[in-house]
């Protein structure tokens, strides 16, 4: 079954980052209809990975217990072995886990093999926001990046 041309309504707004973008596209040899294609392919890639309901153990100093629980996919699994930072900054009994919820928020978990202290949980906007909030670790965060299909970016305002 071959489907017709798809239109995309550009608001007055956008006009001129479509037009941009356009340009770019066609001086690298390319079509924006291709860029797009392409955009919209990774898009429902990254939406096919496993969504589903994730539950986290926590608790506080005073041995209250409870759980978190949300909508997402682990990038990387908190695991006390596997997940410990090999950075010389890090304390090398803490293991993380990094996950993408189903709104596409990061969600950086942490704690430590030994219960030295209790569990974190907390959300940012990206990987990135993560890292300069000193919630994960530059290794843990290459993994995570590397299981969104992104290669690690350090954006540098210079």
């Amino acid at each position: 079954m071959m489907a017709g041309p798809k239109t995309i309504y550009v608001g007055d707004d956008d006009e001129p980052l479509w037009d941009e973008a356009s340009k770019i596209a066609a001086d690298g040899g390319s079509s924006l209809a291709a860029v797009v294609r392409g955009l919209v392919r990774r898009y429902v890639e990254q939406r096919r990975k496993t969504v589903g309901r994730l539950v986290v153990d926590m608790h506080d100093e005073a041995a209250s217990q409870w759980r978190e629980v949300f909508d997402g996919r682990w990038l990387v699994e908190p695991d006390r072995d596997d997940t410990r930072s090999r950075e010389s900054d890090a304390d090398a009994g803490t293991y993380y886990g990094v996950a993408v919820t189903a709104r596409g928020r990061i969600v950086v978990h942490s704690a430590h093999c030994n219960d030295r202290w209790p569990p974190t949980l907390e959300d940012f906007d990206s990987l990135e926001h993560a890292e300069e909030a000193g919630q994960l670790p530059l290794d843990i965060a290459t993994k995570a990046s590397s299981e969104l299909g992104e290669p690690r970016t350090i954006v540098r305002d210079w």
